[in-house]
């Protein structure tokens, strides 16, 4: 049978004037939507002390009116996050077309770097591991660290449909590279 689409609830939380908050609130909303998520603030609950990045969105989570909620707080709490990780390049916030997906990646790179959710979860709320391989064209092939964090994987527009920019990603790649 057809499986029902699942259609994302608008959260519409308030963008202050002056502030840059269009693309965590659009993550936000994303984030708050998928129901693993969901799932996670139903069982977890209790055990998010500590991890400031899982009491702020589980906060915005419980939040009755989004028009009177910002999510301000979670964005510099993030922010906080990768200059205190030395990752000082990490500004999301310079109103350029990549704020999303780097905060985006930053959230979740903050958010799993705590024990509070288990790999297992972590798995079933990505769908898997990810892992790239180099191969020569003398058959050589070297694959390399499998990855459990999720990527946030920006994936150039320049095709009529959603799927031929995923098949074209997808397609290796010549690169320079000294095979041993």
């Amino acid at each position: 049978g057809v499986q029902p689409q699942t259609i994302l609830k608008a959260l519409c939380f308030v963008n202050p004037p002056g502030k840059n908050l269009c693309f965590s609130n659009a993550a936000i909303s994303c984030i708050l939507n998928i129901p693993m998520m969901k799932l996670l603030f139903e069982i977890k609950e209790k055990e998010f002390h500590g991890n400031s990045v899982l009491e702020q969105i589980f906060s915005l989570s419980k939040s009755t009116n989004f028009s009177k909620s910002s999510t301000e707080n979670i964005r510099n709490l993030v922010q906080k996050r990768c200059f205190e990780a030395g990752q000082w390049t990490k500004t999301f916030d310079d109103n350029r077309q990549h704020d999303t997906g780097e905060f985006l990646l930053s959230f979740f790179e903050h958010l799993f770097n705590e024990e509070v959710i288990p790999i297992s979860f972590r798995e079933k709320l990505f769908g898997g591991l990810c892992q790239n391989a180099l191969e020569c064209k003398c058959g050589y092939k070297e694959e390399m660290q499998i990855q459990q964090m999720p990527a946030v994987i920006p994936i150039q527009i320049s095709d009529e449909s959603i799927q031929t920019c995923f098949e074209s990603y997808f397609l290796s790649e010549d690169i320079d590279w000294k095979c041993p």
